[in-house]
């Protein structure tokens, strides 16, 4: 099986997850546990990622707790380097930018 296979694999794996769980939260914003779980890491993980700015999408700090906005984190995994591996804070930050200006010009 190819790294392209393996990767594809798991971005199916994620949207069966996605169609399993239950209803997203008001405002389309996650916590912690459901980031974790639609990108196959866990919480701790996400906390490593985070503090290192390995961790693509912005959080946001909403009654003291940690939560992403549901749309950027589903692009950020949709959207992987041309190797395969998800985008560091920088580079998606650019990214995201481009892209959401590229989606409001259609």
């Amino acid at each position: 099986m190819s790294e392209t296979d393996t990767v594809l694999g798991e971005l199916r794996a994620i949207r069966a997850l996605l169609a399993e769980t239950r209803p997203e939260p008001a405002g389309g914003l996650l916590d912690k546990g459901r980031v974790a779980a639609l990108t196959a890491l866990g919480e701790s993980t996400v906390d490593r990622y985070r503090a290192a700015g390995l961790f693509g999408p912005a959080d946001l700090r909403v009654g003291g707790a940690l939560r992403w906005r549901r749309v950027e984190v589903l692009a950020w995994i949709a959207h992987p380097r041309p190797d395969g591996e998800l985008m560091d804070r920088e580079t998606w930050t650019a990214f995201w930018t481009e892209l959401q200006k590229r989606t409001a010009r259609k």
